[in-house]
């Protein structure tokens, strides 16, 4: 008695995940291209990172989305950058 094997057809894991539409689950980076328009104006993070007195490496890190910015400095930063 020979028993034929049937796989199990699922959808892509994309279309089921409950975190697809949901804003809060992604991180919230800047956009550099639409966001702030640092290029147009000639000014890099790293300089507006001095001339409001924020760390650039900590700026780079909210900018690229690496940081939750919950509180502190990372959440200034965020509402400055106008991420938040």
């Amino acid at each position: 008695m020979t028993t034929s094997y049937m796989p199990i057809l699922r959808p892509a894991l994309s279309t089921i995940s409950p975190r697809m539409n949901n804003p809060l689950s992604t991180p919230n980076r800047l956009n550099l291209d639409k966001g702030t328009d640092f290029r147009a104006h000639g000014i890099n993070l790293a300089a507006w990172a001095r001339e409001k007195g924020f760390n650039p490496q900590l700026v780079y890190l909210v900018a690229r989305g690496e940081r939750k910015c919950l509180r502190g400095q990372s959440h200034i930063i965020a509402k400055e950058l106008g991420m938040k």
